[in-house]
């Protein structure tokens, strides 16, 4: 019976050791706090400095999709974003023909997504470039070319609602959401009148240099949607007649494998009605961040963060760092227009570069996403970034620290923005942004 009862008693420490391997720390000591075996410890008290600024201009050529309109928000103020971008030939040598009358010409750009208001009226401004997109060239956010004086949208700007969720019909046929903009008769005959331009896509550049598009809104919040300039939705379409026939449709594309395009954004930071935000982000106060923090895309916003007395705390001790997460406790209002973003990106500086942190999965092919975080937490309102390699590192080598830079992910091509606790907040201290470390020592 006693030798039962010790098999039995075996079984379930196996057992238990087997569960215990499904620890998601998957390292000993790491769900452990203080130092209650082999000297395993966590710690949440290193002092954190943080400070919110203006982003620097990033490049813009060729994104999954180009961001129109304009964002009205209290914190952060006004934010544009437009864009400029060349077109390209479908086939060549087309002839339309000596006695080709045009019946419209028609810019359609395809929505694939939004962030704000979607009930705002967009007032779309269109111009024609006077100023070659080149190729093999970057361009960047604050990049910008020149355009020619006339508008060439029809009434001189088109006045339109977005509905990114509503497909449109037309005859009939029912085509996913996009944006339909009438052209002026001038700019359409401008393409019918000249049959050289259709030799080549070279030629046809020389001659049609593209179009700046911009967007403004006199709501309250207003509203950015994102255009998928891959789409064959997104082209210039000429509708014209020769002699008595049907109407033709001659479509001319932005399929981005033959033609070049860029964004184009700006920020009115001093138009935000929050005082501190300004005297942070604008006046450059760094104690503010003590209080709140700030992100925002479309080279909006950033926040910088160093460990301050990160290798004080641990010079001369043996350690390893079983675990390190950087914790953001989001606090952004007015969830109903601005919706908070999906994901946040965490970079460092190199040799004047910005570079990847040894823990992100861009850094090492060992490494994954699910490993490093940064995604947005809905039920708990936070954002988690695990940096265990970086803090070792920053450990073993008695390395100064260089700082980490937060922004959100897709900063190019989305508009969500984010506010989150600061490092010392007077209220709700345990939402600070701060560094939990589980350590062990030896």
């Amino acid at each position: 019976m006693p030798y039962k009862n010790k098999t039995i008693g075996l079984l379930i420490c196996v057992l238990l050791i087997c569960l215990s391997c499904k620890n998601e720390y998957g390292s000993i000591g790491l769900n452990l706090k203080g130092d209650e075996y082999l000297g395993n410890a966590f710690t949440d008290s290193l002092v954190v400095k943080a400070y919110s600024l203006p982003d620097d201009s990033i490049a813009t050529n060729r994104l999954n999709n180009v961001v129109l309109g304009e964002i009205n928000d209290p914190v952060f103020g006004k934010t544009t974003g437009s864009f400029f971008t060349q077109f390209a030939l479908p086939t060549f040598g087309h002839n339309f023909g000596d006695n080709a009358v045009l019946d419209s010409a028609v810019l359609t750009l395809a929505i694939s997504g939004y962030y704000g208001d979607t009930t705002a009226t967009l007032h779309m401004a269109v111009r024609e470039l006077s100023e070659s997109i080149l190729d093999n060239t970057t361009y960047y956010s604050a990049s910008s070319l020149n355009t020619y004086s006339g508008e060439v949208a029809e009434n001189g700007v088109a006045i339109i609602k977005p509905c990114p969720n509503s497909k449109i019909v037309i005859d009939t046929t029912s085509y996913e959401p996009h944006l339909r903009i009438r052209l002026t008769n001038d700019f359409g005959y401008k393409f019918l009148r000249n049959t050289t331009h259709n030799t080549s896509n070279e030629v046809f550049k020389e001659f049609f240099k593209g179009l700046y598009i911009d967007a403004i809104t006199y709501s309250r919040n207003g509203c950015f949607v994102y255009l998928n300039v891959n789409s064959s939705l997104s082209t210039i379409t000429l509708y014209y007649r020769d002699h008595d026939t049907a109407s033709i449709a001659r479509r001319y594309t932005l399929n981005s494998a033959k033609q070049n395009y860029f964004a184009h954004f700006e920020h009115a930071l001093l138009n935000s009605s929050n005082y501190s935000f300004i005297d942070q982000v604008v006046n450059g106060n760094q104690e503010l961040g003590k209080e709140m923090l700030y992100v925002q895309p479309l080279a909006g916003v950033k926040t910088f963060i160093t460990f301050p007395d990160l290798i004080n705390t641990f010079k001369d001790k043996d350690i390893v760092i079983n675990r390190a997460e950087l914790v953001f406790y989001n606090v952004s209002p007015d969830e109903e227009f601005f919706l908070s973003p999906e994901a946040l990106s965490l970079t460092t500086r190199k040799d004047g570069q910005n570079a990847y942190i040894l823990d992100d999965p861009n850094y090492s092919s060992s490494n994954t996403s699910t490993y490093f975080g940064g995604t947005y937490d809905k039920d708990k309102q936070e954002y988690r970034f695990r940096i265990t390699r970086h803090i070792q590192y920053l450990i073993l080598n008695d390395t100064k620290d260089p700082g980490l830079y937060v922004t959100t992910r897709g900063n190019g091509i989305r508009g969500n923005r984010l506010i989150f606790k600061g490092t010392e907040p007077a209220m709700e201290n345990e939402k600070r942004l701060r560094l939990e470390i589980y350590y062990t020592t030896y």
